[in-house]
């Protein structure tokens, strides 16, 4: 498993800006060459000592030196975006809580799907899917989703 000495010893992190960049000359780039590629997902990965790690997750072990115990969030949900003050540990819960609207949203607003000509608006809590109500408007649905979000999932609340 990578320690924080032998994460120290290859790479050095700038939590400004994010960016993980080689302390040594590796095979095919130079030492001072930012570190990692995007990963399939949306992730910046760092290949070490042959094995991928994802730079949100080397970023606490560089900064605190020990891993996270569970997941890692992007507060501002850009996958890309390592700068130490957007990441915070989380739970699997609390890290869905702070997703995007799905691209397959009927309605493109988080919470909020169309019931006939009006507009229903749902949370999960505890797993479980919670019916907020039916709304004349998607706005007023929005509105309900939003205020349970906040009042359920605190900082990881998102619209």
């Amino acid at each position: 498993m990578l320690t924080r000495a032998r994460l120290r010893e290859l790479l050095e992190y700038d939590p400004e800006t994010g960016v993980f960049r080689w302390r040594v000359n590796r095979q095919w780039v130079k030492a001072g060459a930012a570190a990692g590629t995007k990963h399939n997902r949306g992730y910046w990965a760092i290949t070490v000592d042959g094995r991928s790690y994802g730079a949100h997750r080397l970023a606490f072990l560089y900064m605190i030196g020990e891993w996270p115990k569970g997941q890692i969030d992007h507060c501002d949900r850009d996958r890309r975006n390592n700068r130490w003050g957007n990441l915070r540990p989380a739970s699997h819960s609390q890290n869905c809580s702070n997703r995007s609207v799905f691209a397959s949203s009927g309605t493109g607003i988080k919470g909020v799907r169309r019931r006939g000509n009006k507009f229903c608006a749902q949370i999960r809590r505890n797993g479980q899917t919670e019916y907020l109500g039916t709304f004349v408007t998607a706005a007023e649905a929005a509105v309900a989703f939003n205020r349970a979000a906040r009042e359920l999932h605190g900082a990881f609340a998102s619209a």
